[in-house]
């Protein structure tokens, strides 16, 4: 029987060097869970999109609608042109094109959100929500410091350049001396384990050390030091890209968010300008060229505010995955703890987030 007394420090870095390791899993399983919930937004924010553009292909289509039976009437009573009833039949067919293909595009956005849920396929998916603004007062500073804290993959590279450093000490083991205590029984007889002839014990220290090993642990020693030098590194690279990631879906919903506003006031303003055109062509002062080139733009207007809105909920959805929005842990309060001495076990116990301690605001 030997037991190890002194090691040169093998044991005990081995041991911090995994622990590290698994601190680094556990920031890696977080990680995955956050790029989850952000594909289910993509996809469920996909949904709501498509939508909104078949709603406004349907109201295309039925706006031209309208607009036959309006003028097949006044055909009838000879105050229009044949001409411009087919010339709205043929931009009614253009819009019917345009709905059965947001159709199409509303059909695969469900089956793709049924397939990244794990729903059994053919399954009925039909969205309680809608597209809509809420306004966002986070601060870009405010941001950058909390996903400085609780970006998994930050944390994570931060305890991989531990665990190397860790290595690096252990590779050391082979400057020193190892010490053990040794306990050992020898017995003689003509059947195993039995003794009946003699059997003697021997117990004692054990001390070995090697004093020349050729260059080997100089070379180990070398080699950890530079795997730690380029794991920091690395870690710097993180923290930049963490920061420029942070900054750039800021930026994006923020001029998102503008063009909310902008987009909504076309809409306004494509809509009275559909409403005058087809007055004026009611009382014979303008083209129907004019009333159609007016329902265009008022397709086109609705369709980029419903462009606007999906683009600014998506990049806030991206700013919450930038920062770190916590889905199962406190990665902080995870840090706090391991820190303080609890294994990766208790340290994700401690930082565990329930459904009613969810955090959401930087």
């Amino acid at each position: 029987l030997s037991i190890p007394l002194y090691t040169g420090g093998q044991i005990e870095h081995t041991i911090k060097g995994y622990r590290y390791q698994v601190n680094s899993a556990d920031m890696g399983v977080e990680g995955a869970k956050q790029k989850v919930r952000y594909d289910a937004m993509e996809a469920y924010y996909n949904v709501l999109q498509k939508e909104n553009l078949l709603q406004v292909a349907e109201s295309s289509v039925n706006m031209a609608d309208t607009q036959i039976k309006v003028l097949n009437v006044q055909f009838d009573e000879g105050t229009v042109a044949r001409s411009d009833v087919l010339q709205m039949e043929v931009q009614r067919a253009d819009y019917q094109q345009k709905m059965l293909g947001a159709q199409g595009d509303l059909s695969v956005a469900k089956v793709t959100l049924c397939s990244l849920l794990g729903l059994p396929e053919g399954t009925e998916i039909k969205p309680t929500n809608s597209l809509s603004y809420q306004p966002c007062s986070w601060e870009l500073s405010n941001c950058i410091s909390y996903a400085l804290l609780h970006r998994p993959d930050k944390v994570a590279a931060e305890y991989a350049v531990k665990q190397a450093n860790e290595e690096k000490e252990t590779a050391k083991r082979g400057w020193r001396p190892r010490v053990s205590g040794v306990v050992n029984r020898q017995i003689v007889g003509k059947e195993p384990f039995k003794q009946n002839r003699n059997g003697n014990w021997e117990a004692g220290l054990e001390v070995s050390w090697n004093l020349f090993d050729n260059g080997v642990t100089d070379a180990n020693v070398s080699a950890a030091k530079k795997n730690a030098e380029k794991l920091a590194s690395d870690a710097e690279e993180i923290e930049r890209n963490v920061r420029l990631d942070t900054q750039k879906a800021y930026l994006q919903m923020r001029v998102a968010e503008e063009k909310i506003a902008t987009m909504e006031t076309a809409v306004k303003q494509a809509e009275k300008s559909y409403q005058l055109a087809s007055v004026r062509y009611m009382e014979g002062v303008d083209s129907i060229l004019n009333v159609m080139d007016a329902q265009d733009k008022l397709m086109e207007a609705r369709t980029n505010y419903c462009s606007a809105l999906y683009e600014y909920n998506m990049n806030k959805a991206g700013l919450c995955r930038a920062i770190g929005i916590p889905v199962g842990i406190n990665v902080p309060r995870y840090v706090e703890a391991e820190l303080a001495g609890c294994s990766p076990q208790r340290a994700t116990e401690a930082a565990k987030l329930s459904e009613t301690n969810v955090e959401m605001d930087p």
